[in-house]
């Protein structure tokens, strides 16, 4: 296990607020996943330093048959949110879905200009999307004729990565016009600086890794746990290797606890994309043994958290996971329960085997069952490495912990102070 993250003994001159605006194309607020998650916490640490933070989503979120969030504009915990499409919901009708997302752009783009006109935005926080899109590159092009600095949230393989890059893709780049960048993992803070190295671009950089609200855990009632062993996998149709890797390796669990139950959470039958994943629980030798809990809603699913006997959050092999850092992690850790992880990426960089989480050696259903197996066959060690785990995650992935290297990026970032040469500057 590495050291943690380092302090940033950072202190700003007394000045106005920042007025930093985070923007989006399809991003739910306030309530959403992981995306949801990490933008509004980390506005929220700079809400809690004194600066003005608007979340602006230029695309609706929601669909009108389960909506989570019904309201155009408003205030979560100090973060503004605005929607520039006037509405939530997804209309039905292809036609006006374009004219709805066009409409949102032009509007976020416009209000844009008169805030900067009247000096009420210092930055722009635009969200890292995984594949190169006409509205990203529009969005790119308008900040800088406007000339408003803006700052990448990096948390996904960069699309100059990808085996499977377009041909726009080869010759274009996320951070192409970016004063500064966020990284989630040592991984991409290291792409990000060969890259600006590269192109003789200088380029801001801080790693600030997932986030959580260790607070909220602790309104949690406290949860009995099943008397007979339950672990929780929180994923979306799209992880289908995740979801294999950890079926697979439930096959070696059940030899020994065929009684161990798998809760999946995040699909259901019939959600969208999710005829693959369904066919590998049906293909399980105990298709009974897997509960596909769906979509639940935040505080149940922290309860589950709690009443499971262990969590799984597997990294299968490839850069894809060597650059991200599934925020489900930290809240897994701060639910206290144990976790179980892959030797992979930046969680096996910070987590130790057998100290505050359950690492198998190998990405492999074997060793990742076996890791599995020693999560439940000792309760007490079980406890203990859970409780570990979860005073890591307090002291490293608490969203305040952030705040201040995040003021320091983007005060930098908008001009308002020099660069600091010592605080991860590339270029």
């Amino acid at each position: 296990m590495e050291a943690a993250y380092t302090e940033t003994h950072w202190r700003p001159d007394l000045r106005a607020p920042l007025h930093i605006v985070v923007l989006a194309g399809s991003l739910a607020f306030p309530e959403g996943q992981a995306a949801t998650s990490r933008a509004r916490l980390l506005s929220l640490a700079l809400v809690e330093r004194g600066h003005q933070v608007t979340v602006l989503a230029t695309r609706v979120s929601e669909d009108p048959s389960s909506p989570r969030n019904v309201e155009e504009r408003g205030e979560w915990r100090g973060v503004r949110f605005l929607y520039s499409t006037g509405t939530t919901m997804r209309d039905p009708r292809f036609a006006v879905r374009r004219w709805v997302e066009l409409r949102g752009s032009i509007k976020a783009m416009t209000w844009l200009v008169v805030r900067k006109l009247r000096s009420e935005v210092d930055c722009v926080v635009l969200l890292n999307e995984k594949r190169w899109t006409v509205w990203g590159a529009v969005m790119r092009l308008f900040l800088r004729v406007a000339r408003i600095p803006w700052v990448l949230e990096l948390c996904e393989l960069p699309w100059t990565q990808r085996a499977d890059r377009r041909f726009v893709e080869k010759h274009t780049s996320p951070l192409d016009g970016a004063a500064g960048a966020v990284c989630i993992s040592v991984f991409l803070e290291q792409w990000a600086r060969e890259w600006a190295e590269a192109h003789e671009k200088s380029v801001e950089l801080r790693r600030v890794p997932i986030v959580v609200d260790a607070g909220e855990f602790e309104r949690i009632p406290e949860a009995r746990r099943p008397d007979t062993p339950q672990v929780l996998l929180a994923a979306g149709p799209g992880y289908r290797d995740e979801l294999q890797l950890v079926l697979r390796a439930m096959e070696v669990v059940w030899q020994r606890r065929p009684d161990c139950r798998l809760m999946i959470t995040g699909w259901s039958v019939g959600g969208p994309g999710t005829g693959p994943a369904f066919s590998l629980v049906r293909g399980a030798s105990r298709p009974h043994g897997v509960v596909l809990a769906g979509y639940v809603p935040r505080a149940r699913l922290l309860s589950m958290y709690a009443e499971c006997s262990a969590l799984l959050a597997p990294l299968v092999p490839g850069d894809s996971s060597c650059a991200r850092f599934p925020t489900k992690i930290a809240e897994y850790l701060v639910s206290g329960r144990p976790v179980v992880i892959t030797s992979i990426g930046e969680p096996a960089r910070l987590l130790a085997d057998g100290q505050n989480a359950f690492v198998a050696p190998s990405p492999d259903p074997a060793a990742y069952g076996d890791a599995i197996l020693e999560a439940l066959q000792d309760m007490d060690r079980a406890t203990a490495v859970g409780s570990n785990g979860r005073r890591f995650a307090s002291d490293e992935f608490d969203y305040s912990r952030w705040g201040e290297c995040l003021e320091e990026l983007l005060t930098t970032c908008s001009g308002r102070v020099q660069p600091n040469p010592d605080a991860g500057k590339a270029g």
